[in-house]
């Protein structure tokens, strides 16, 4: 479980870099991003966007474990951080839409207000800075390791 606490937490820094770098493009480039720039970054959102979807799902599967075994609901910590990989997996999913050029005209300007969205949202809670994601995501890991270890040694 710890294992995959601090994977779950690597995963979500590394979707994070990925959702900063399509925002940064998005807000300097706009629509003028040409399609070469389009796909080199959708290229590059893909793997991390997967490895963080397989370290949620694994996570979600050990806490319905965990609660099965201690009979306690989900901690906070884990909720924050399956919270945090779900605001990245989306950004993501919508940025590589956005990328698609199977995406009509329509579903890009939804996307595009989406992206607006979820960024004001880690704005918001001051996620907007790779320091501040660091730190965010190292209590939170941090919090749930320390209640993990205390399970095991009672």
């Amino acid at each position: 479980m710890l294992i995959a606490v601090h994977s779950l937490g690597e995963s979500i820094v590394e979707a994070w870099v990925w959702v900063s770098i399509a925002n940064t493009e998005i807000q300097v480039k706009g629509e003028k991003l040409n399609v070469n720039e389009l796909r080199a970054i959708s290229q590059g959102v893909e793997g991390p966007r997967k490895r963080l979807g397989e370290a949620r799902n694994i996570i979600k599967s050990i806490s319905v474990e965990c609660r099965a075994i201690w009979g306690e609901r989900q901690e906070s910590a884990i909720r924050e951080l399956l919270e945090l990989s779900e605001v990245c997996s989306n950004y993501l999913s919508s940025y590589m839409a956005i990328c698609s050029t199977d995406t009509d005209m329509v579903e890009r300007s939804i996307r595009s207000v989406v992206l607006q969205r979820i960024w004001a949202e880690l704005d918001d809670k001051k996620l907007y800075s790779h320091p501040n994601v660091l730190s965010y995501v190292e209590r939170y890991v941090s919090s749930y390791s320390e209640r993990l270890k205390d399970k095991f040694l009672d």
